[in-house]
């Protein structure tokens, strides 16, 4: 009902029509499972424009992909303003009839509305049906007609290395089950006993969803976890039925991960463990990409990348005006802790063995990379001036000068960019390599998927890179207008040409993958770096295998890590093998709370 309190409806009837109905009660000790989404998972909006709400079908995604390549940057730079834009609550929001308990209007007070629907909707739909519906025949004794446990419940009890001997009741797909899962997760887990997963029907899972605003400042998402895990548990103290114990279970996704660390950080006697799934534990190597040449396509046929890189941003001039002052998004960039010289740049082309001319960071990567623009060199992970197409950042730059803005004073762009990244900096500083004592997690490791570094080439080849600031015989600026040189390609999706000018005898021009020699004035050359779409770690094609798999690094350690190959970053949870680790993992968790009380 509208306190959340369970009801059974019924009707009245003649006293000679007798029915028999069957209304089965929830148990009363909840234990609320909030889930925290990744970036770009939170449907947004400025005012009644919506800022941010991916489509929900194919063909949503075709007819938004075709208005969003209309869209100016104009328009990107106002509506993905971090100051004025908000969560949108009023997202698709429909419940399908096999959750019974569970409407519309319950999923949407629970904050499923917030979050897009065709990522995580069937997910945590599921969720909510293995957790509280472990039986095929609820409220029925287990195999009086036919009813048996879930796959996803019943193959908890046949893990380990020891088999076990199926009861009548056994479904015997439970073992086959087992066996195809170990083998996806590489390893053999301890198996529930028969208290234990007797235990697991003692509480009400109710799922919970929290969307945040993935364009502000990480570390205000994760107070704002905190606050609503305390609003989630006063719901259920207005109730007359339920009770909780004060603690939460949190799972995962993307950066939702680094979100529950940090608000676990701030509260962890409100949280009774956590499932993280596909985190990028010390930030992913991707996101300079993106910020340099837009959402990558991995071929000429990738229909969805194409829909998803119109959506997202297809090239460097849209990902800068909607990411570039944002500091949410750099909560993903690559931390101190992350393994070192994921920036490299090559004399010639990788598949032909060029020369690796340097890599960064040796060490701090905001100040070796971060700290440094396109106007300091030609790599720099961001290029003030695509930040401003609406001239609104009129501040002045001051060399030497404070950084911070005074009351009502305006920034230039790369004032808030800097500002951006100190949030960022100071959010990693804070979270470190914390985990919560009771937290489990996965990550992807299909082959060859991920970008664990990120690499310029030069198709033309160079013996050796001299940068122009630090050469006094290069008198020419360093040139930033390549996309007015070749017009329409830099401007392609996944892909960024940079000429920049070095002392040389010759010239040489990249234009339209052809190379041609010119004569330059002064005996200068200019050469063109590509930014490849090669793919050279394994991970889930966001996050790569070496910042996956630092979840085994973080303090104190985690109870479980695996790496499950098959399935892609953003549709992990619809990865079987994955879904079933994320109920394994919350039995775990279930283990550590309290008895239930006495009715």
């Amino acid at each position: 009902d509208k306190d959340g309190d369970p009801v059974f409806p019924s009707v009245k009837s003649p006293e000679c029509f007798q029915p028999n109905a069957l209304g089965v009660l929830p148990p009363r000790d909840v234990l609320p499972v909030i889930f925290v989404p990744g970036i770009a998972g939170t449907n947004l909006r400025r005012g009644q424009e919506n800022t941010w709400a991916p489509p929900n079908s194919a063909l949503g995604g075709i007819g938004q992909a075709i208005s969003a390549k209309t869209r100016t940057n104009k328009t990107r730079q106002r509506l993905f303003n971090p100051d004025e834009t908000e969560i949108n609550p009023d997202g698709k929001c429909a419940i399908g009839n096999k959750t019974y308990w569970l409407d519309s209007d319950e999923a949407r007070k629970r904050g499923w509305g917030a979050l897009h629907a065709m990522s995580y909707h069937a997910f945590l739909q599921k969720l909510e049906t293995s957790l509280n519906d472990q039986c095929t025949l609820p409220g029925h004794p287990l195999g009086a007609g036919g009813n048996y446990l879930l796959p996803e419940i019943g193959m908890l009890r046949h893990l380990g290395a020891e088999p076990v001997t199926a009861r009548q009741w056994d479904e015997p797909d439970y073992a086959e089950a087992v066996k195809e899962t170990t083998q996806a997760w590489g390893k053999t887990l301890p198996a529930l006993s028969d208290d234990e997963i007797q235990r697991l029907d003692d509480y009400y899972y109710p799922v919970w969803a929290y969307g945040y605003n993935w364009l502000k400042d990480a570390e205000e998402a994760a107070s704002g976890l905190v606050s609503y895990i305390d609003a989630v548990l006063a719901h259920y103290d207005k109730s007359a039925y339920f009770r909780h114990q004060g603690k939460v279970i949190l799972v995962t996704h993307s950066m939702g991960g680094l979100i529950a660390r940090r608000g676990a950080q701030l509260a962890p006697d409100k949280v009774l463990g956590i499932v993280h799934g596909v985190q990028p534990t010390v930030g992913a190597a991707v996101l300079y990409r993106r910020l340099r040449a837009g959402q990558e396509i991995k071929h000429f046929f990738d229909i969805a990348g194409r829909v998803v890189a119109a959506i997202m941003g297809r090239n460097q001039e849209d990902m800068t005006v909607q990411l570039a002052r944002c500091p949410g998004p750099f909560a993903l960039a690559p931390t101190k802790d992350h393994p070192p010289h994921w920036l490299r740049v090559y004399g010639g082309d990788r598949e032909d063995g060029g020369d690796l001319l340097f890599s960064l960071p040796e060490s701090d990567p905001y100040t070796e990379i971060y700290a440094k623009t396109t106007e300091d060199v030609w790599w720099g992970m961001v290029d003030p001036s695509l930040m401003d197409p609406l001239g609104e950042m009129t501040g002045e730059d001051e060399p030497g000068g404070e950084d911070e803005a005074g009351e009502g004073e305006k920034l230039t762009p790369k004032k808030a960019y800097g500002k951006a990244i100190e949030k960022a900096a100071m959010f990693h500083d804070r979270l470190g390599l914390y985990a919560h004592p009771e937290t489990y997690g996965y990550y992807g490791t299909a082959e060859e998927n991920s970008f664990g570094y990120v690499g310029w080439t030069c198709p033309a080849g160079v013996d050796s890179y001299t940068d122009c600031y630090e050469d006094e015989a290069c008198t020419r600026p360093l040139r930033r207008d390549y996309f007015k040189t070749a017009p329409g390609k830099g401007q392609q999706s996944g892909k960024a040409h940079v000429p920049v000018y070095r002392k040389a005898a010759a010239a040489v021009y990249t234009e339209d993958s052809l190379l041609r020699a010119r004569e330059l004035a002064g005996g200068e050359r200019l050469v063109s770096f590509r930014l490849p779409n090669t793919r050279n770690q394994a991970g889930d094609g966001t996050v790569a295998k070496d910042s996956g798999e630092y979840l085994e690094k973080l303090t104190p350690q985690l109870k479980e890590v695996l790496g499950i190959p098959g399935f892609e970053h953003q549709s992990a949870f619809d990865d079987l093998h994955a879904y079933r680790a994320t109920i394994y993992f919350i039995a775990r968790i279930v283990q550590k709370a309290a008895p239930p009380l006495p009715c």
